[in-house]
């Protein structure tokens, strides 16, 4: 039982390291973008997909607020999937107790070469401090061993990097929005 338990710790700490190699090479290719026009309803439900099972199993309920016939972006598909991921990861780490992770997608008056994305959660939000830091690298509210704060800081590299904007709403005990903005594919 000692071997298993052994085993056990060196392949979460395997994993672990693996995920932190991941995030640091996403964070030092920043440069590596393939624009397309792409559609953002696609890669919103691809991304629910890869994340959907784990929402499940911590009691989180996904819903989807889309708005119907949504021009198509400017992006790297990959890479807009893996900044709504590292987004639906922090929230759901940030609804320990279960929750609602809310994904919305619209077009807003006066801005109509561009298009929204918000992914909202229920969970315990974000202090006024931390908001001013939240998307710098190597920052994290996360205890020791959960996080290395390089998840909102890729995701705020890649929607910079397609001429987006990216914002967060947040109170502490009432959730969070974060909010990006992406330009629309020229017709």
């Amino acid at each position: 039982t000692q071997v298993a338990g052994r085993r056990q710790r060196q392949m979460c700490i395997r994993d672990r390291c693996g995920e932190i190699v991941k995030n640091l090479l996403a964070f030092s290719r920043q440069s590596e973008i393939t624009i397309k026009s792409s559609s953002i309803i696609d890669i919103i439900d691809r991304t629910l997909v890869l994340i959907a099972h784990d929402l499940e199993i911590k009691g989180i309920q996904i819903r989807k607020n889309i708005e119907p016939d949504l021009p198509k972006v400017q992006c790297d598909f990959q890479q807009i999937q893996q900044a709504l991921l590292n987004l639906m990861y922090n929230a759901s780490d940030a609804m320990l107790n279960g929750g609602t992770l809310t994904v919305t997608a619209n077009r807003k008056a006066g801005a109509e070469k561009f298009l929204d994305v918000m992914v909202s959660d229920t969970g315990c939000g974000i202090t006024e401090e931390d908001k001013e830091k939240i998307f710098d690298p190597f920052f994290t509210t996360k205890e020791e061993g959960k996080g290395v704060g390089l998840g909102l800081s890729v995701v705020y590299g890649i929607i910079t990097r397609h001429n987006g904007t990216i914002e967060v709403e947040s109170e502490p005990g009432k959730g969070s929005t974060f909010k990006f903005r992406l330009p629309i594919a020229s017709l």
